[in-house]
């Protein structure tokens, strides 16, 4: 008899050729959660001390791999980017993304005035991606902070 309930289980949960893709891959993986997400296994954890996301496909063949990384470790070209052209005041979040043999980098940042953009570059940084989340315009954080309405606040 059919049971949903057992078959989505087998499905979310990788078996031994991808755990075994896993540990070759990133030897002493720890803490590591397990999804099932288009039609993709993906693992969660660290290894040593870096997160780390890896999708794997249903063969155990390794398609993604994204790693956090710190601003100093981005590429020179993309950090000299960031602080030029977006004005990089905070950064929120680095990934490092390899994936069929190419090194991406996705990046999001608070720009200095209240702007958060995120961006996928090259490996020598080139912008891939450029999305901006959101803008608060100047004269509305002042306006939040002052309380005091300008030319640019309408009273509606």
């Amino acid at each position: 008899m059919f049971n949903l309930k057992t078959f989505i289980h087998e499905k979310l949960l990788p078996d031994s050729r991808i755990k075994l893709a896993l540990s070759n891959n990133f030897p002493g993986a720890a803490d590591v959660e397990w999804s099932f997400k288009n039609n993709s296994y993906e693992a969660t954890f660290t290894q040593e001390g870096i997160f780390k996301v890896a999708s794997f496909d249903e063969g155990g063949k390794l398609k993604e791999e994204k790693a956090s990384m710190l601003e100093n470790q981005l590429p020179p070209p993309i950090q000299k980017l960031l602080h030029t052209k977006y004005r990089m005041l905070f950064l929120i979040n680095a990934l490092e993304i390899t994936r069929e043999g190419k090194k991406y980098f996705e990046v999001t940042v608070d720009s200095d005035d209240k702007s958060r953009f995120f961006l996928v570059f090259t490996e020598d940084g080139k912008v891939n991606k450029e999305q901006l989340l959101f803008a608060i315009k100047k004269d509305l954080v002042n306006y939040l902070k002052t309380g005091k309405k300008n030319n640019t606040i309408s009273n509606n």
